[in-house]
């Protein structure tokens, strides 16, 4: 069965699939420490026994870090004798430049010998990256194995999550061991977290470069253009930033630039992540013309910004 709340049947191998995931190590986590600290608190959150809610997701915002984290509801899927998966997107937004990233976190906890999930395609056959969180033996052993629990993280960039807002999708976990299983990412589950990162941004716009600055908020948020997207624009392997949002009336939108367009340089700086367009930007004069090189459709262009 699937519950797409925080409801979790409550049978003793649900429950110690949950306790695993509470004790999940964000030691390794290839992120933000403000990620692993959402993730933590998501992680740390009571389960309650109220089947059929649907929580909204979770907005954790500290004012001292320069991050926010949207932690989505839980999915759970317990199969009778099989393997038992819980799934929620989490997304982190850079409140300095809007840039945002969302990684579904796994945990599978199953009898038997260590499987050892390492990559993730969807039914189109692309590739997302697999980041090993967390393993452990839960303490039961019987004739059929111990009771082992993985914790797994997929990135999942925001415009297939757009894309696929009203179908929802599958992806397939491959692990060392030949094992494979399929995790579902519903449409419901992405609408809700889309809706949310949409709320924050109308909320709060796109943060403020850092204290001292007076140059006007650049107005527009990205992701890291995905590889296979890169190869459909006939630039394979290219690391740039593909626009998923411009505020109106922006320093970004009286450039010309539109959701969709990819950033490969600025102010003469390769950008290819949120950190990189920050500094680029700071490093830019007050009233001088900013170049920015960019690529539209399969096009490569030149487009002027002005703080």
């Amino acid at each position: 069965m699937a519950i797409l709340d925080r409801g979790i049947a409550a049978s003793p191998h649900a429950k110690a699939a949950a306790n695993q995931l509470r004790r999940v190590s964000f030691g390794t986590w290839r992120t933000p420490s403000c990620l692993a600290a959402g993730l933590a608190i998501l992680a740390a959150t009571p389960l309650s026994a109220t089947a059929g809610a649907k929580p909204p997701v979770q907005i954790i915002d500290d004012k001292y870090r320069p991050t926010v984290f949207l932690a989505g509801p839980q999915i759970t899927k317990i199969p009778f004798g099989g393997t038992t998966r819980f799934s929620s997107l989490g997304t982190t937004i850079d409140r300095r430049t809007g840039f945002t990233f969302t990684r579904l976190v796994v945990t599978l906890n199953y009898l038997g010998g260590w499987r050892w999930y390492e990559a993730a395609t969807d039914d189109s056959a692309t590739a997302y990256e697999v980041t090993k969180l967390n393993s452990s033996v839960d303490g039961l052993c019987g004739v059929a194995g111990c009771s082992l629990t993985e914790n797994v993280a997929i990135e999942l960039p925001e415009p297939l999550l757009r894309l696929k807002v009203k179908t929802g999708f599958k992806l397939k976990l491959f692990a060392k061991s030949g094992d494979s299983i399929l995790i579902d990412v519903t449409g419901e589950q992405i609408e809700m977290q889309l809706a949310s990162l949409e709320k924050y941004r109308a909320d709060n716009g796109l943060a403020s470069l850092p204290s001292g600055s007076d140059k006007a908020k650049f107005g527009a948020s990205f992701v890291p253009l995905p590889p296979a997207l890169a190869t459909v624009l006939r630039h394979p392997g290219l690391q740039a930033l593909l626009i998923i949002a411009v505020v109106p009336a922006s320093v970004a939108d009286k450039a010309g630039l539109h959701v969709g367009d990819v950033i490969v340089e600025f102010a003469g700086q390769p950008v290819s992540a949120g950190p990189d367009l920050q500094a680029a930007v700071a490093s830019v004069e007050v009233g001088k013309p900013v170049p920015i090189k960019m690529i539209r459709g399969i096009n490569e262009a030149e487009l002027t910004a002005q703080f």
